[in-house]
């Protein structure tokens, strides 16, 4: 005789687990990039150079883009700040940083990351100067 199946019951041969337990450890979520929500304020800082231009940002606090034009005699140092539009209930507990040089392929693009992490927002920081009027496309992720 074949045991029917019931949908949130399991069989072990001829016995009957009313609960059964499919997860042995304890599971977690991680909880996805938002697609909408507040958008952050982005402003160039002095290591950017003179007349340095913040344009093209697009995206939330969780995650998003802009493009920093960097000015006259850019240093490394902190490039640029992004403040929430919404400060979190903590700070975040970790963000990503990349950057991609938009005017020449072929220049290295700048190593940046964040640094100063809060709930109100991030520095970015580059380890090495910019190029001269060069645009770079700056992303970033913020994990909470």
């Amino acid at each position: 005789m074949t045991t029917p199946f019931i949908p949130g019951q399991d069989y072990v041969g001829s016995k009957v687990n009313a609960a059964p337990q499919v997860f042995t450890q304890q599971v977690t979520t991680q909880q996805g990039i938002r697609a909408g929500g507040y958008q952050p304020k982005v402003a160039a800082l002095a290591a950017a150079g003179s007349l340095a231009a913040i344009s093209a940002q697009v995206g939330y606090d969780q995650a998003g883009s802009f493009v920093l034009t960097a000015g006259t005699t850019p240093t490394g140092g902190s490039i640029a700040t992004v403040t929430f539009g919404q400060p979190l209930s903590a700070a975040p507990s970790s963000v990503n940083v990349t950057c991609g040089d938009q005017t020449n392929a072929a220049t290295t693009s700048l190593v940046v990351g964040a640094v100063s992490v809060t709930k109100s927002g991030f520095t970015v920081y580059s380890g090495t100067a910019a190029t001269l009027n060069h645009a770079y496309l700056i992303s970033y992720q913020v994990f909470r």
